[in-house]
């Protein structure tokens, strides 16, 4: 019995031992917790401050688009804007100034003199011979001249024609701008040079092929009624293509800033090169005339060469040589 009490006192003094490692052990443990906990705190402050970051991030872009927006209208509404001035001032530039021209406008002056020469080549020649055919048909004399000067006859008085209704034209625009077409005045009210330029720009632009067609078929119509006698149906027939294509190259020159002007009064003038070519014979002078001249404007450059019969005349000096 005295051994096992031995053994119990013992047992009885190795267990303050075990206790203190036991208490070792559970302290080492809370202080893994704490650490732990602490590392927990410092990634959920990390993650709160990325947060914190990314939202901040995010409220910068959001007004860095805001500002870049803001700044492409900005630029917009400027090219905008000076697009407008420059506008205004091309047309303010290119009001009643020949000198420059809208290369983007397929019925510019020089394509205009380019136009004049197709219909010489083509209509004019037709005409010519549909009127030999006809007048063989019923006279035994044919006159080609008579009929070559018909031809130009045609052609101015059409011209003619056109100018006083393209200036009657824009005479009743402005007075609509100012009263209804039931008021007559008197006065021609004086339209701002900027909006009267916007309109001739307008009428040239949209004078397309259907409008140039119903100007055609008026015209002939109404042709007959300055010549009565040279311009029977049977003749108007024979020159219908004709017709119709003066009636469109005249249309289109009248209706440039500023008009293009015709000239046809060279008969019995001085053959000059320089503004003339011959139609079948040459000479020092003008016998008759064939085909007028164009010209940018009044007064301006020459844009097509007119064409004349010419004929030779006897000098002075070699006469009295003689």
């Amino acid at each position: 019995m005295a051994k096992r009490k031995s053994h119990d006192k013992s047992e009885d003094y190795d267990s303050p031992s075990k206790r203190l490692k036991s208490e070792e052990s559970v302290e080492d443990a809370l202080t893994t917790i704490e650490n732990q906990v602490q590392l927990l705190r410092r990634e959920i402050r990390g993650k709160k401050s990325v947060q914190d970051l990314q939202k901040t991030i995010d409220q910068l872009q959001k007004k860095l688009s805001t500002e870049k927006s803001a700044k492409e209208a900005a630029l917009k509404d400027k090219e905008a804007a000076l697009t407008r001035l420059s506008a205004v001032a091309a047309n303010r530039l290119r009001d009643n100034n020949p000198g420059i021209a809208d290369l983007s406008d397929p019925n510019r002056p020089i394509k205009l003199g380019e136009k004049a020469s197709e219909i010489y080549d083509n209509e004019w020649t037709d005409a010519l011979e549909n009127l030999e055919k006809l007048r063989k048909a019923t006279e035994t004399n044919y006159d080609e001249e008579k009929d070559v000067q018909l031809l130009l006859s045609i052609l101015t008085e059409i011209f003619q024609m056109c100018k006083r209704d393209a200036t009657e034209h824009m005479d009743n625009m402005s007075r609509l701008l100012i009263t209804p077409s039931t008021v007559k005045i008197k006065h021609k009210p004086k339209v701002p040079a900027a909006l009267l330029k916007e309109i001739k720009d307008f009428r040239r632009q949209h004078c397309s092929e259907s409008v140039l067609q119903c100007l055609g078929e008026h015209y002939l119509e109404n042709l007959p009624e300055r010549n009565p006698e040279q311009l029977g149906p049977e003749v108007i027939k024979a020159c219908k293509k004709y017709i119709l294509k003066c009636a469109e190259l005249s249309w289109l020159m009248v209706i440039q800033d500023p008009p293009m002007c015709m000239e046809w009064q060279f008969t019995g003038s001085e053959f000059k090169s320089e503004t003339m070519r011959s139609f079948t014979k040459s000479g020092d002078q003008v016998q008759f005339v064939v085909w007028p001249a164009l010209y940018l404007h009044d007064n301006g450059a020459l844009v097509a060469k007119a064409i004349v019969q010419g004929m030779k005349t006897e000098k002075k000096g070699r006469k009295n040589q003689k």
